[in-house]
């Protein structure tokens, strides 16, 4: 329905098509600590941002020293050169990820856990290294995250903007491990469904929704997983390939004139709207606006729900999830470094993070922040 949405609302308003930019930072360990080795991955979903879809792409490699602080400057400086409201920011990781238990925070580390060497391991947080893009941009946001526990990464709901959408495409779930690099991987069914989404939909317009359902269908025994912020928005981020020089000509030529915006809330006689019905609303409520000698610069679809049924929050999908995969039979602990998995953090360790011992992955989750 969200399509049928865009494309209408957009014909009847003149807007223009999709985001006026999309821009995205690929972010993987130097090659010299890489231990899963994802350049051969980052290198082809590079290569399919930038040719297939248009897209802006930038890489950051992190480094053993300060990986936190090069992560958060680079994150930072790359939403001021490319943030703006009618654009999109797009984050990937591939690498180690690392479950802080308490706290159930995401960690992201350059290695497995020795612990035998006792040697600290390069590691950054991710929930402070996007803490800033996510409170301050005024745009839409999309985190493709390939490594174990990659639904931790949450945010306070209490920090988002109810007028943009947060999305994190994760490919594990809290409690779980994904692949290393290969056949079987997250980042491969993501370049496979990209690919296929683009030229199964005839405008080559497709949802995050649409590119989850195809993973999941790819990878029927992964637990890839689609969280969503804020509460209030039920708005899914829509990916297009952009025309040549789209990026640069839409953003100067397109000037947003907006000043306040109305929230309402339509309670209907139906759990359904069919495309025609959108066609007709998307022609018929800018005009009604126009007694009120106003005009309408946009109407954004916030998203459609059960009168009787809330909508999942990034917290409430999570434990959802996390109750559904103790009812599985989970992979054991000695999983070996072709998982994307670097350990678990105890209360103690946010600042060594190599665990005296490691857990099994039923018990690795925690709470997944407020």
């Amino acid at each position: 329905m969200q399509g049928w949405w865009d494309e209408s609302i957009r014909k009847n308003l003149g807007l223009p098509d999709g985001y006026q930019k999309v821009s995205v930072l690929l972010i993987k360990w130097e090659d010299a600590i890489d231990q899963l080795k994802v350049k051969q991955e980052v290198d082809e979903i590079h290569k399919l941002f930038k040719e297939t879809f248009n897209y802006h792409v930038e890489l950051v490699e992190l480094k053993a020293t300060k990986p936190q602080l090069q992560l958060e400057s680079k994150i930072n400086s790359f939403a001021f050169e490319n943030d703006d409201k009618h654009n999109l920011i797009i984050i990937y990781y591939a690498g180690h990820g690392v479950s802080h238990i308490k706290e159930g925070h995401l960690y992201m580390a350059a290695a497995e856990a020795d612990e035998e060497s006792g040697i600290e391991l390069p590691k950054v947080s991710w929930d402070d290294a996007v803490r800033s893009l996510v409170k301050n941009a005024e745009g839409d946001i999309l985190a493709l995250l390939d490594c174990c526990f990659a639904s931790n990464a949450c945010i306070r709901r209490s920090i988002i903007d109810d007028n943009k959408t947060y999305e994190v495409l994760a490919a594990s779930g809290p409690a779980q491990v994904s692949p290393g690099p290969g056949k079987d991987s997250f980042t491969t069914a993501l370049i496979e469904s990209l690919n296929q989404l683009v030229t199964e939909f005839g405008d080559g317009s497709f949802s995050t929704r649409d590119l989850h359902e195809k993973i999941l269908f790819k990878r029927p025994n992964t637990t890839p997983t689609l969280l969503r912020g804020p509460p209030d928005n039920n708005r899914h981020v829509r990916l297009r390939p952009m025309k040549d020089g789209q990026n640069r000509q839409e953003a100067r030529s397109i000037k947003d004139t907006s000043k306040g915006l109305l929230s309402l809330e339509f309670a209907l006689n139906t759990d359904y709207l069919l495309k025609w019905q959108i066609e007709k609303l998307t022609c018929y409520l800018p005009k009604a606006f126009e007694p009120a000698k106003t005009s309408v610069q946009n109407v954004v679809w916030r998203g459609f729900r059960s009168a009787r049924r809330p909508m999942p929050t990034f917290g409430g999908t999570a434990a959802i999830i996390t109750h559904i995969q103790r009812w599985k039979n989970l992979p054991s602990s000695s999983t070996k470094s072709s998982k994307r998995k670097a350990g678990h953090m105890t209360p103690d360790d946010s600042d060594n993070i190599l665990p005296k011992k490691r857990v099994s992955e039923s018990s690795s989750a925690g709470s997944l922040g407020s």
